[in-house]
């Protein structure tokens, strides 16, 4: 049998090429762009002889757009390749940057550096545990953003406990079995997702703009990007915070073409954590 070795290793000795993509599932299920298999690897053995390949959790994935989230593989994978043999291969990974936009079909990535410190202690621990889930993002976001450890919720408490108490750990915090599912540092938290389709006649700049309903800006899915004539479907998800869950807030997904509005969509919201 032949030894494993790193794709990273594989990819300086050119041995392989990697194409880095955005990966969906083929089903009727709504799959986060953020978190989970979402990623996707083609790569090319570009020797006469089978490789057999392995990329550990901790990859970061660079978005070549930098409005958009660095993604970073959370889960290791293993695979073969023939003599010549070009294989797509999907990846869960999830988002390091939670300010910034989701990557989008048409998003770009380049191969990056791979984390070290606590998010490599705690990627490392999610990929032990197969916690590709919501909660084991919303660790990954304690470590990044800072976000609480008490942020992270999970309808399985045992998940839940189990990634609060590792990433206090990590933040050389107390852990407090009774913390708080919200607290004041990270409030409750209200999301959308969807597509927007669009037909244009001639090439035009293009603004797809996510805002609350007292207009505040929320977040730029698409800013003064150039589309060619035909139709085009973009993806978009963003989040709010909730001081009060009883009176939710009302988002507006806005379009305008070569800065002129066009159409607005409003969203009915809901929980997700």
């Amino acid at each position: 049998m032949l030894a494993s070795i790193p794709l990273s290793e594989a990819l300086r000795q050119k041995k392989v090429s990697v194409t880095i993509s955005t990966y969906q599932p083929k089903d009727d299920r709504y799959h986060s762009g953020y978190f989970s298999e979402c990623m996707q690897y083609t790569v090319k053995n570009l020797t006469t002889t089978p490789l057999q390949l392995t990329e550990t959790a901790g990859r970061f994935l660079m978005p070549t757009d930098t409005n958009l989230q660095r993604m970073m593989v959370t889960a290791t994978t293993r695979f073969a390749l023939n003599a010549g043999e070009e294989k797509s291969i999907p990846l869960f990974a999830m988002c390091t940057e939670a300010g910034d936009g989701s990557p989008l079909s048409a998003s770009g990535f380049s191969y990056g550096n791979a984390a070290t410190g606590k998010l490599s202690e705690l990627v490392t621990f999610i990929d032990q545990k197969k916690f590709q889930n919501e909660a084991a993002q919303s660790a990954v976001w304690a470590i990044t953003d800072n976000y609480s450890p008490y942020s992270i919720y999970d309808n399985d408490t045992s998940v839940m406990n189990t990634l609060r108490r590792y990433v206090c750990k990590l933040k050389n915090m107390p852990y407090d079995p009774a913390g708080e599912r919200v607290n004041n540092e990270t409030p409750l938290m209200r999301y959308i997702t969807g597509t927007f389709t669009f037909s244009i006649y001639k090439e035009q700049k293009v603004d797809l703009v996510i805002f609350t309903g007292d207009h505040k800006l929320v977040k730029d899915v698409l800013k003064n990007q150039t589309y060619p004539t035909g139709q085009h479907t973009v993806a978009y998800e963003a989040s709010i915070p909730v001081g009060d869950p009883s009176k939710p807030p009302t988002l507006l997904l806005m379009f305008y073409l070569d800065g002129k509005l066009i159409a607005n969509r409003r969203h009915v919201l809901e929980v997700y954590r």
